[in-house]
C-alpha cells in the first residue's frame, strides 16, 4: 500500500472575485484564474468573478461606486452562502474613500469579508468616531467664545 500526501487546500467557504480592468480579453481570463487559484489555496471557492470595464471616470480622477456592475456584487453578497468577496485592490470597487468605507461597512452589515490580494488581509472599515462624543468632550474646553 501507497500513502500519498494531499496536499490541497480543504474549501471551506465561498465567495466572489471583483476585478476592474481595461486590459484585454486574454490578459483578463488569465486574472480571472489568478484569482481563482489564489482563493482556492485560502480555503475559498469562487463561484463568480465579476469584471468590470469600467470606463467611467469622473471628474476628480476616481470611479463611481454608483455603477451598475457594483450593484450586481452587491446581489451577490447578500446571498447567505458568500462570506467573502476577493478584490486586487479596493481601489476596483471605487477610488473615493469615503465611499469604501462606507462599502466596507455595507459588506460588515451582510457578514461578508473583503479580502484585498494586494494587501494580503482582510479590510477593515475605519474606526469610527462617535461624532457625539466628540462635541460633548470639545464642550468642555470651549468657553463659548466669551474672549473673542
Amino acid at each position: 500500500m501507497r500513502c500519498v500526501r494531499n496536499t490541497e487546500k480543504k474549501i471551506e467557504s465561498a465567495g466572489v472575485g471583483f476585478i476592474r480592468s481595461r486590459k484585454s480579453d486574454y490578459r483578463l481570463m488569465n486574472m480571472c484564474q489568478e484569482m481563482r487559484e489564489y482563493a482556492r489555496n485560502n480555503g475559498v471557492y469562487l463561484v463568480d468573478v465579476i469584471t468590470d470595464r469600467c470606463e467611467e471616470i469622473l471628474e476628480d480622477g476616481t470611479t463611481d461606486v454608483d455603477r451598475e456592475i457594483i450593484g450586481k456584487l452587491e446581489g451577490w453578497m447578500k446571498k447567505d452562502f458568500i462570506t467573502v468577496v476577493f478584490v486586487r485592490k479596493l481601489d476596483d470597487i471605487t477610488m473615493d474613500k469615503d465611499d469604501q468605507q462606507h462599502f466596507l461597512a455595507r459588506a460588515r452589515e451582510l457578514g461578508v469579508s473583503i479580502f484585498s490580494i494586494e494587501a494580503g488581509s482582510n479590510l477593515t472599515i475605519s474606526e469610527e468616531v462617535d461624532i457625539p462624543d466628540v462635541i460633548g468632550y470639545l464642550a468642555t474646553f470651549w468657553d463659548g467664545g466669551r474672549d473673542c
